[in-house]
């Protein structure tokens, strides 16, 4: 079941991205305010779906709070970087993150695992490695350093929002995911907003137009695909689930750049994903 639910977070996270894609391109400014319609909306998502009544144990503010602190850097840090680079390579250079919270879960949790697991998370890495391989060409630009800061943010923000969501199942027993979330979403919803107001109150008007329907529909999704994989974490080891989300995420970039956005793919992105299909396939055997 655990694996389920990997599979639909990164299938919400598809979409997720997508979108963030397709306003930067298309709208481009406003980047802060939009981030923070998103997380607003991720913040309705944990409010609306909480059922047993929200509790905030005092100890959870130093959680949220540095989790808020990563959202909001990771949502415009990839939101900058899809304006600037390609998608496929974005996301899969951002896949890296789940090699962070693999590292915490073997080295720092101490989760077991057996041959066929440890050659599965190898699988993973030289999947991520294989389809970042770029040879250069006479007369082709590397991607601009500002596009790889970016990127760089979003890939270690990421990681740690994976590590302290498994922190805070730890601390609390599962049993506070959705005041967690709320309190994650809200703090970065405030971060956002008030660095839009001291930076971009003079487009606010624009950004709020046309951002406010894609930063809605954003926000349901990831708020959708953060519940997904904080329910994966109860039923599967985190050595586990970060690799399975790291190769079915990657699967899911290739189909969706091949079919959807028509980027020409090369062979080492093509053996790459198939590396990540084999480790997909290795730790489901596991």
């Amino acid at each position: 079941m655990g694996y389920f639910f990997i599979l639909l977070s990164k299938a919400l996270n598809q979409g997720e991205t997508m979108l963030t894609r397709r306003y930067s391109k298309k709208h481009g400014n406003g980047g802060l305010f939009f981030n923070s319609v998103i997380c607003l909306f991720a913040s309705v998502f944990f409010f609306l779906t909480d059922s047993e009544g929200l509790f905030f144990p005092k100890e959870m503010f130093w959680y949220g709070t540095l989790n808020a602190l990563m959202i909001a850097a990771g949502f415009y840090s990839v939101y900058r970087a899809f304006q600037l680079g390609s998608y496929m390579l974005t996301v899969l250079i951002t896949n890296f993150s789940g090699v962070i919270v693999l590292i915490y879960a073997l080295f720092y949790l101490k989760e077991p695992a057996n041959l066929l697991r440890y050659a599965a998370i190898l699988l993973t890495v030289a999947s991520i490695v294989t389809v970042n391989l770029e040879k250069k060409e006479v007369g082709q630009k590397w991607v601009s350093f500002k596009w790889f800061l970016w990127t760089m943010v979003a890939l270690f923000s990421n990681g740690v929002i994976g590590i302290l969501n498994r922190e805070q199942q730890i601390a609390f027993d599962t049993k506070c995911d959705n005041e967690f979330m709320l309190l994650s979403f809200g703090g970065a919803f405030l971060f956002l907003l008030v660095l839009a107001l001291l930076l971009e109150r003079s487009i606010m008007c624009s950004a709020l137009r046309f951002g406010a329907l894609y930063g809605a529909g954003i926000g349901m999704l990831n708020g959708g695909k953060n519940l997904l994989t904080l329910i994966s974490y109860r039923h599967l080891p985190v050595s586990v689930s970060s690799p399975v989300g790291t190769g079915s995420g990657m699967v899911f970039s290739f189909l969706v750049s091949a079919l959807i956005y028509k980027e020409k793919l090369k062979k080492n992105q093509l053996i790459g994903t198939l590396l990540g299909v084999a480790a997909l396939i290795l730790m489901a055997l596991s």
